[in-house]
């Protein structure tokens, strides 16, 4: 639905966004548009409420808004914009209307009702292209005439930005960004070349950009194109969750988009390296061993700091940022937790590390100074180490320099998707007294829960129980789907779903919910875990 009208004011405005809550009188002839009962009685109450991204509206301009009628449960119907559009206004009355509202330098209602008086239909055209005739008006001296000209003509470029702004995807509530990033000539610049927005912070659809800049002669293997489509899939790769990218995957990305060559994206990588708008890591010493390396980014991914090359020769396996430290796990043989202080963005250090046996691959916040570390258990065979089981450990970080190990638990031979999957835990409550809910896989071997630097006296730490389904109330445990009488392969799998909690500087195992399959999820719902094996089968148990 589109409607016409003029501002008659403004309830609220985000100057931040240009979210706006306002109040519209719609023109007689909207009546003619209308296309249904609703449409025509929501007419015909006069005023209307609008609400959306309206940035750069002000009282009195005429507007036409393009959405739909919605009903707010407090405030009752309200027409939600969803595209809109500034028109010059129609008739001298409401030309005199907005000139009146102050927004023009150097124009008040007196002077706008002298202007519109005297130029008449004229009057826009004057404001913009013959302001020296405004000095025939007592009291606009020529100096003025033109100062009110270049206000002028300032609102009424804005009056057209955000319509053709909408042509590169870029939605209201991005059209001021914009407007405050490249001024008064955004539309010229944007012009001349589009792939300015790409720079500017704002979500644009980059074909549309590419589109319109090869229609006006920019050309195919152009090193101001190939920048562009390589900042986008930067910007691509941190909306999906990643911090870098390797450069032969951007390479082969960025020619798969631009349909360039392999040396027009490398020439890029060089070009913005050396403007430092990219920055591009080594991986590997001289030797071949992996390095690791922290970077810290400004929004436009502009380096500011780094922490390069610390834990040679190992890999990266957890982050975890709090604040303004970040948590490393890496591992070879031995699990460092690194601390790095972030609170000096352009100096990062490592502040402390504490090692252990085995690896995280998790970690979980569980108060201001403690972490939960969910990864694995190592064992020496011959002269490697193999991953022996899943492993919990509880880090003290309240000493930044000199962050410990509180206690550990590996539960051998069982192992869990969450090891490598993090969205396969579920965390009911909050901080230290929160439990967990992991799900588990492991072979047809007995298994032993084993201590590892910790204070505790080992055989003070419960087992769960070994033997499936047998500590369970046969009310409490329910299959569902499961209808095969197949015999389960001596040689198989077998899991279940791991309840615990980590209170008191304890791994605390509640309950091991035994089953003869593989379990890859366990959503809980309500009071009941529902275990979701790798046959598509579903067992529930309550909650302990």
């Amino acid at each position: 639905m589109t409607i016409e009208g003029h501002i008659e004011s403004i309830i609220y405005k985000n100057e931040t966004n240009g979210y706006t809550i306002a109040v519209l009188y719609p023109e007689s002839s909207n009546l003619d548009n209308v296309t249904s009962l609703e449409q025509l009685q929501f007419l015909q109450e006069g005023e209307i409420t609008i609400v959306g991204y309206l940035p750069f509206i002000n009282e009195a301009d005429s507007i036409r808004v393009t959405g739909k009628i919605v009903k707010h449960p407090n405030y009752g119907e309200q027409f939600k914009v969803e595209t809109f559009e500034k028109i010059i206004p129609e008739t001298t009355e409401s030309l005199e209307r907005y000139l009146a509202e102050g927004f023009i330098k150097g124009i008040g209602p007196a002077t706008a009702k002298k202007i519109v008086k005297k130029f008449g239909d004229e009057t826009i055209e004057v404001l913009r292209m013959q302001p020296e005739r405004l000095a025939s008006i007592k009291g606009i001296s020529k100096d003025k005439a033109y100062e009110i000209s270049e206000s002028f003509i300032e609102n009424f470029e804005l009056w057209g930005l955000v319509g053709f702004l909408q042509k590169f995807g870029i939605g209201p509530q991005s059209a001021q960004t914009v407007y405050k990033a490249l001024g008064i000539k955004a539309k010229e610049l944007i012009e001349q070349n589009p792939y300015v927005l790409e720079d500017l912070g704002v979500r644009v659809d980059f074909n549309v950009i590419d589109k319109m800049a090869l229609s006006i002669g920019i050309e195919h293997d152009s090193l101001k194109r190939i920048d562009s489509g390589i900042i986008h899939s930067l910007k691509l790769a941190t909306i999906n969750g990643h911090t870098c990218i390797l450069q032969t995957n951007l390479i082969t990305y960025v020619v798969n988009i631009l349909g360039v060559a392999n040396s027009d994206v490398e020439d890029g990588i060089k070009d913005l390296r050396s403007q430092e708008k990219i920055y591009v890591e080594e991986r590997f010493t001289d030797d071949g061993e992996d390095v690791n390396n922290l970077f810290v980014l400004d929004s436009d991914l502009k380096l500011l700091g780094k922490v390069s090359g610390f834990a040679k020769g190992e890999s990266i396996k957890a982050v975890r940022y709090l604040k303004d430290k970040a948590y490393v796990i890496t591992y070879e043989e031995t699990d460092p937790l690194f601390v790095i202080d972030l609170s000096n963005s352009k100096n990062p250090k490592i502040e402390g590390e504490v090692k252990i046996d085995g690896f995280s691959t998790l970690l979980v916040p569980l108060s201001e100074d403690r972490l939960l570390g969910i990864g694995y258990g190592v064992k020496e065979v011959e002269t490697w180490q193999e991953t022996s089981g899943l492993k919990f450990v509880i880090f003290d970080i309240s000493n930044p320099s000199k962050p410990e190990v509180v206690t550990s638990k590996t539960m051998e031979g069982v192992f869990s998707e969450v090891q490598d999957d993090h969205r396969g835990l579920v965390v009911l409550g909050e901080g230290e007294e929160a439990r967990f809910v992991i799900p588990c896989w492991e072979e047809y071997e007995e298994y032993e829960v084993d201590s590892e630097e910790t204070d505790e006296d080992p055989e003070e730490i419960d087992e769960p129980p070994m033997e499936p389904e047998e500590a369970e109330d046969e009310e409490d445990t329910e299959i569902i789907g499961d209808d095969s009488d197949e015999e389960i392969d001596d040689d198989g799998y077998r899991g279940g779903a791991l309840e615990l909690s980590a209170a008191d500087d304890k791994i605390d195992i509640i309950d091991y919910h035994r089953i003869e399959d593989s379990v890859t999820r366990c959503p809980v719902i309500r009071d009941y875990i529902y275990a979701i094996c790798d046959n598509d089968k579903v067992v529930s148990f309550k909650l302990k």
